[in-house]
């Protein structure tokens, strides 16, 4: 009779002998693994190539590692895993190596169903204030951020209040810098370093102050004379004054 969970091979034959060798076929299972990436369609340009995925058994690290990539569209599965060790049931489990510019991948599921990582892109923040030398909010003053590679990613423009901020940074190496002054400002030649590198990071630069240009005085007209036309016109002003008082005079008497 056949013997459960065991396979019978039979060798031999009636003249001399037959032998039945059982083999023990330990029962096994497959565990899925997909990864997910919240990165807006990899919005910053950081996702990489492939990852890699170790597998835990009882919660001690095997020899069997599992690459994902596009090209098998992020899914794959550790097969003929036994299910017991010993008569003990085996509790399997996964790790993710740290893939940079994404936090720490977040494991969902179990054994059974599969597990599910999802990478979350690392973004943050930049701030700062725009000033004139008296502390008062200046507007309409323009910023750009580049990146390491002088791209180009973002401009920003200083509202009413002064503020200027970028959101939703990627994880990278910035510069930050003014490219434009409102009208009666000077530009300034502000240019600074900042990096993301925490999921949620707010950059504070501080404040910026912006000059205002110096207003140059008009120039005081003058006739052909030399003489100062105001002084003329201001002395005319009194002959004529003068002159209607004398005239008021000479007909009350």
């Amino acid at each position: 009779d056949k013997v459960d969970k065991y396979t019978a091979e039979v060798t031999g034959d009636a003249a001399s002998g037959f032998t039945v060798t059982n083999t023990h076929t330990p029962d096994t299972v497959s565990v899925k693994v997909t990864k997910v990436w919240a990165d807006r369609d990899d919005v910053h340009q950081v996702r990489p190539d492939k990852v890699a995925i170790h597998l835990l058994a009882n919660g001690e690290k095997t020899d069997k590692t599992l690459e994902l990539n596009a090209g098998n569209e992020w899914t794959g599965s550790f097969d003929n895993l036994f299910v017991n060790e010993k008569g003990e049931p085996i509790e399997y489990s996964i790790s993710e190596d740290p893939v940079t510019g994404y936090v720490t991948g977040e494991i969902e599921g179990n054994s059974a169903d599969g597990f599910t990582v999802t990478n979350t892109v690392i973004e943050g923040s930049l701030v700062f204030m725009k000033v004139d030398e008296n502390k008062k909010p200046v507007a309409g003053a323009v910023f750009e951020v580049v990146d390491k590679s002088g791209k180009r990613v973002a401009e920003a423009t200083s509202d009413s209040q002064g503020q200027v901020r970028v959101d939703r940074l990627g994880f990278g190496e910035y510069r930050v810098r003014e490219v434009s002054a409102p009208d009666g400002y000077e530009k300034t030649d502000w240019n600074k370093q900042f990096t993301i590198d925490q999921q949620g990071q707010v950059v504070d630069m501080g404040v910026v102050v912006n000059k205002k240009i110096p207003t140059t005085p008009q120039p005081k007209r003058l006739s052909a004379t030399g003489v100062d036309i105001t002084m003329v016109v201001a002395l005319v002003v009194v002959l004529t004054g003068l002159a209607l008082v004398a005239f008021t005079i000479k007909k009350t008497h």
